[in-house]
């Protein structure tokens, strides 16, 4: 979807950068009569697309006995349960999976093939070692029809409540500057509600092709968004009341929309 390669650091230079915020948080707790816990948040993309970099990392941090809980985004394609178990000795706790569509068209358009015996194979793993899987999925991609929203909406609602995820994010398709789709924006039969790619949100559908329309996004998202504050008021307890600034921002953005269009 975003049509670029991939570059990797190695193992030491991920180890150095876990260090060194690790230090910065004891630096600032020094002195405090309850220091809080720290969790690193590794925002990529692609983290475990080299898994013998992220194994050597967390043998790194396991023998240099840095105990930081931490948790990742990466996609479905770079994750299997034997990493997964690797990753979790090293103290992950959570990872974020890009899923984006369950229909086979859409799969192969943005090159994120997942079959859904191997995806919830990920997931028990994940649930019996103690890592909480969030997947995220993207309505209105290249290929998409009225069909295929449905079809992975209804999988979201089965994958929600089957694996008791505490974390599903689901958003409208988003034309970004420099990326694939907006480069071949004309040639994926894609287009704009506000005729202008650069205002595109992933909260407010506006991309739409002869074989879906924004109002069918639109419709789904609202039910998420309501399935979402049951699902949110079910594990409370487990999401321990943290709510991230970027989460929190994304749903009143969401929010306001509803409310513009009522």
């Amino acid at each position: 979807m975003a049509g670029a390669g991939v570059r990797g650091i190695s193992a030491e230079a991920i180890f150095d950068r876990f260090r060194f915020l690790h230090s910065l948080h004891d630096d600032r707790s020094a002195g405090t009569d309850t220091p809080e816990a720290i969790r690193i948040y590794v925002e990529d993309p692609c983290f475990t697309a080299d898994p013998n970099t992220v194994a050597a990392f967390c043998d790194l941090k396991i023998r240099n006995g840095l105990d930081t809980e931490w948790e990742c985004l990466t996609r479905f394609d770079c994750l299997s349960p034997e990493l997964l178990r690797t990753m979790a000795e090293a103290r992950c706790r959570a990872v974020l999976i890009g899923v984006e569509s369950m229909a086979a068209d859409v799969q192969r358009s943005v090159h994120k093939v997942v079959p859904p015996a191997a995806l919830e194979e990920i997931l028990a793993c994940a649930s019996g070692i103690g890592i909480e899987i969030g997947v995220s999925f993207i309505l209105g991609l290249p290929g998409e029809t009225r069909a295929s929203i449905e079809r992975t909406w209804e999988y979201v609602k089965y994958l929600w409540r089957r694996y008791e995820l505490t974390r599903v994010d689901l958003n409208a398709n988003a034309i970004y500057p420099g990326t694939y789709q907006e480069l071949h924006f004309d040639e994926l039969g894609l287009r704009l509600e506000s005729g202008n790619p650069h205002r595109c949100s992933r909260m407010r559908p506006s991309v739409f092709t002869d074989d879906f329309g924004t109002a069918d996004v639109h419709r789904i998202m609202v039910e998420y968004f309501r399935l979402k504050k049951t699902m949110d008021r079910a594990h409370r307890p487990r999401l321990r009341g943290r709510l991230s600034p970027a989460a929190g921002l994304r749903r009143l953005e969401f929010e306001r929309t509803m409310e513009e269009n009522a």
